[in-house]
């Protein structure tokens, strides 16, 4: 799978209007590895039900560079993807460390068994050689303390802002959740459930992804 050298330098544009140091995209070796991850995804999205969207150019914006959005908010640490579903946004995030010689995994953790194992297919084909595979919910894993070496949870789109807030745990003291339209007010409703465990709201962005796919939201919690 390709994207032409246009549809490259809108999304590094987009992303530096985001205040990203987007060079990392006009890396060829980068670009490639993108381009296969995806690839890999809409490939095995076939035979199991990993993603909605089979056009690759919507998934370019929706998926990859929606994914790379995250990047502003590096370093992050040792990162969990917590329903990760088919590696978002996990795995571009761990291409573009490695892109840039930072060896800080990233690890991916699904409660559906067979997405996880499409997840460290993928991982293997891509070489991610400091990945962990998690099988099972995270909030047994924080209950077990299995989590506790991890620096920060990222969550896209897994669950509603109501749900989502009871899994909060001061073993990780960074949470970020890369979300829909209208959803950071449903967050906002939680803040003092938030605060009750532990948390406050930390850096907020939002905007909107280009040629029309969509209103974005990325929000932090880090513990008080």
């Amino acid at each position: 799978m390709k994207f032409t050298n246009e549809q490259w330098a809108e999304a590094c544009d987009f992303l530096g209007s985001l205040g990203l140091d987007a060079s990392l995209l006009n890396a060829a070796s980068f670009r490639s590895e993108l381009e296969r991850y995806l690839g890999l995804l809409l490939k095995k999205n076939e035979e199991l039900n990993l993603t909605s969207l089979r056009d690759p150019h919507v998934a370019f914006w929706k998926h990859i560079v929606d994914s790379l959005t995250i990047l502003q908010w590096e370093p992050m640490g040792a990162v969990i993807d917590w329903g990760s579903g088919g590696g978002l946004p996990g795995i571009p995030l761990a291409l573009a460390r490695r892109e840039k010689g930072d060896s800080t995994p990233v690890h991916f953790l699904d409660s559906v068994g067979k997405k996880l194992r499409a997840i460290e297919e993928f991982g293997n084909e891509l070489q991610l050689k400091n990945s962990q595979y998690l099988n099972g919910r995270g909030e047994d894993f924080l209950k077990a303390g299995k989590l506790a070496k991890v620096d920060a949870i990222v969550m896209r789109a897994v669950a509603p802002a109501e749900r989502a807030v009871e899994w909060l745990n001061r073993s990780v003291p960074r949470w970020i959740f890369l979300l829909g339209p209208q959803q950071l007010e449903l967050w906002k409703a939680q803040q003092k459930r938030a605060r009750t465990k532990g948390f406050q709201f930390g850096n907020q962005a939002e905007f909107n992804l280009p040629h029309d796919h969509g209103q974005r939201v990325l929000l932090e919690l880090i513990r008080i």
